[in-house]
């Protein structure tokens, strides 16, 4: 047979509840933020990489002469920023 429960068993089963709870949530809190920031933490290719990019779509004939030129000065001129604020 169960037994009574009386007012302090009671408090226990209830804080340890809201513990088991709590911690839970925290668990998949935890994963859920892990799992956003991987998917931050890879790093947008550097702009050489891009350049590059561009050069070989260049050269397979995706991408026309003067595209590959705009590209590759809007790159250029991102980069200098780029050097400058590495500089810092």
């Amino acid at each position: 047979m169960a037994r009574p429960v009386d007012g302090a068993h009671a408090n226990l089963v209830d804080a340890f509840s809201l513990f088991a709870v709590i911690f839970v949530l925290t668990i998949a809190g935890v994963l859920a933020v892990k799992r956003f920031r991987g998917h931050m933490g890879k790093e947008a290719p550097v702009t050489n990489d891009m350049i590059t990019i561009f050069r070989q779509l260049r050269g397979q004939g995706d991408l026309s002469e003067e595209e590959y030129r705009t590209i590759r000065t809007m790159l250029e001129s991102d980069y200098r920023k780029e050097s400058r604020d590495d500089g810092r």
